[in-house]
């Protein structure tokens, strides 16, 4: 899902809905990612004058590979986060920079599911 920053009103929320996908053709699922089963995602996206600012609600449900046994399971996860967008690094330090007028929903996602997650996860 790709949103135009210029399609953004100012000071107007753009509420997005929905299940996210991630197919591996379009994602590099490294150990101990396996896959993303399910994502439920609320994103509320509000444009300011230098600044888009992210609220990411997730419900999660990764396949992980054990550390220990290997074996793949299901690991449940919820993401509460704010992040900051910006087209420059130069005017926020904390805003991460996306350079052109669209922005890559699913792989913002895909980023902060992956930073996530345990580094080496074991089956319960």
């Amino acid at each position: 899902m790709y949103i135009a920053k210029s399609k953004l009103v100012i000071d107007h929320a753009l509420t997005v809905e929905k299940n996210f996908e991630f197919p591996h053709e379009n994602f590099p699922f490294v150990k101990p990612l396996l896959s993303i089963k399910k994502c439920y995602g609320i994103l509320k996206i509000t444009k300011s004058q230098r600044l888009i600012r992210m609220d990411i609600d997730l419900s999660i449900t990764a396949i992980l590979e054990c550390s220990y046994s290997l074996e793949p399971f299901a690991h449940e996860l919820e993401i509460h986060e704010g992040m900051l967008i910006s087209d420059s690094t130069s005017f926020d330090e904390e805003a991460i920079s996306i350079k052109g007028d669209e922005i890559n929903v699913e792989e913002i996602l895909y980023a902060l599911i992956s930073s996530s997650l345990p580094l080496k996860p074991v089956k319960p």
